[in-house]
């Protein structure tokens, strides 16, 4: 244990040089995080600086700040230790980055353990060159996305070999809890992950079924009963009113929050499936297409023949115990992965949702992919050989590459001078809520305020509805006009 904790603080510091701190995307969901982070230092609860103008139609978020009406708390939380290391906005999101180096840190050694443990120190060695270059991994930890944190959460579960007693049902219970407090449409994943396992020992202990469910309802139950006291219903998100309506040719982009017409999805459902139907059918084109950016393509053709050579030794009654097991477990990410697609097809087609099953998925395909190197020669040289090819294979000549997340770090950099200068301008304005058009203006400045509305009929019906707006200065940052 002691040799794989050194080499994954070395990967981690290495990582840290290679993927240098760049500036955040003006609109990042991390700034919304942060002033509810903020919040919780100072005692205020769980509030919000930044809103949006489709949160302003519902009477109990009509005063600025707002409460906490569309992320579970989970991140917010966890974000409390970097906002009680500094009162200022830019050395707080230094501290981001170092807590997303220990979220990675913990991802990595977690994953490295599990492939010792199955004598496998080839495929420990390539998982983490995987990692590094990874181009998702890369954009949700140098931006502080909370998948980050999800990925570890899940990677711990995923690689957790515990029997279904009551402490381990507290443990799993408890994680799953996790799961939910970060990503809550994420809830059913871990179990999911429980049930296939169970099935696949042939027993599930009642006391591990008690212990689990006990631990995740206490857990689930004071965020649910805050919500209803705030809005009237346990599971209220304001994104269940929006995100569906999202990259349609009606509401593009981030357009439906910043509309005052909120809608549910069972609302559009019933109103015009057809748009939703169409949207679900690209999206799960969209990230079948994309998963060769975010997974070298050589690994996911390793895996496939894993999971087919395993199929036939089976039915000739052949194989051993890890073949099975990683058969097992390729089918389990894979089907996982699958159904998160299915479930963010309607909803948001962003690549970095499929990030918390990144580690896992990278780490079975990786293990299959040297399986099939040792099953040519079981020689030490031959095997590093393989290694060695395997490594040029995947990480010079067919890396994972997302141009997209390229195009938008640069343009996050080039506009970053913009964003200061509206900051400033914003910090010198009479105390009191502003309407601005990026949400970076609201965290670095130190304010409560709107995201601006693109009309001005809209804007002036969002200044009559909330009293906080009546008279906001407006600060807006000409993006557009950068070269």
């Amino acid at each position: 244990m002691m040799t794989i904790t050194i080499l994954v603080l070395a990967w981690t510091l290495l990582w840290a040089w290679l993927h240098p701190p760049t500036p955040l995307h003006s609109g990042n969901d991390l700034y919304e995080q942060l002033t509810v982070a903020r919040h919780l230092v100072d005692g205020d609860g769980f509030q919000c600086d930044i809103a949006y103008p489709l949160s302003a139609t519902f009477p109990f978020a009509a005063r600025l700040p707002q409460p906490l009406i569309h992320r579970p708390p989970g991140f917010s939380l966890l974000l409390t230790t970097t906002v009680m290391a500094s009162d200022d906005p830019a050395r707080i999101i230094e501290a981001v980055r170092i807590l997303q180096l220990f979220l990675l840190g913990g991802i990595a050694w977690i994953g490295a353990l599990a492939l010792g443990r199955r004598d496998r120190f080839e495929a420990m060695v390539l998982w983490l060159l995987l990692l590094m270059v990874n181009p998702l991994l890369d954009m949700g930890a140098r931006w502080g996305h909370v998948e980050v944190a999800v990925a570890l959460v899940l990677m711990i579960i995923w690689t957790h070999t515990g029997q279904g007693t009551m402490r381990f049902g507290l443990i799993d219970g408890l994680l799953a809890g996790m799961v939910a407090l970060l990503r809550l449409e994420l809830f059913w994943l871990p179990w999911l992950w429980f049930g296939a396992r169970a099935i696949r020992r042939g027993q599930l202990d009642r006391r591990w079924i008690m212990a689990a469910l006990t631990i995740w309802v206490l857990m689930m139950t004071p965020w649910t009963v805050r919500n209803w006291k705030v809005t009237g219903d346990p599971f209220f998100s304001l994104q269940s009113h929006a995100e569906h309506r999202k990259d349609t040719a009606a509401l593009a982009g981030v357009s439906p929050y910043l509309t005052m017409d909120p809608e549910s999805l069972t609302t559009t459902l019933l109103r015009d499936p057809v748009p939703i139907l169409r949207k679900t059918a690209r999206g799960l084109l969209y990230q079948v297409d994309h998963l060769r950016r975010w997974l070298p393509w050589p690994l996911l053709l390793a895996g496939l023949v894993a999971v087919l050579a395993g199929r036939r030794r089976r039915r000739h009654q052949q194989g051993d115990r890890d073949s099975d097991s990683l058969r097992f477990h390729l089918l389990l990410s894979g089907f996982s992965l699958g159904l998160c697609a299915l479930l963010y097809a309607p909803l948001s087609h962003d690549p970095r949702h499929m990030l918390p099953m990144l580690p896992i998925l990278s780490l079975e395909l990786v293990h299959a992919a040297v399986l099939m190197a040792r099953s040519i020669s079981r020689s030490a040289v031959s095997r590093w050989s393989a290694l060695a090819v395997l490594t040029i294979l995947l990480v010079v000549l067919v890396p994972a590459r997302m141009p997209g997340w390229e195009k938008v770090r640069q343009e996050a950099i080039d506009n970053h001078p913009r964003i200061l200068r509206a900051v400033q301008e914003a910090r010198d304005l009479p105390p009191g809520p502003i309407l601005v058009d990026q949400a970076a203006v609201l965290w670095y400045s130190g304010r409560a305020g709107m995201i601006k509305p693109p009309s001005e009929e809209d804007t002036s019906k969002l200044r009559n509805l909330m009293i906080d707006l009546r008279d906001a200065p407006v600060v807006t940052v000409p993006l557009d006009q950068l070269n």
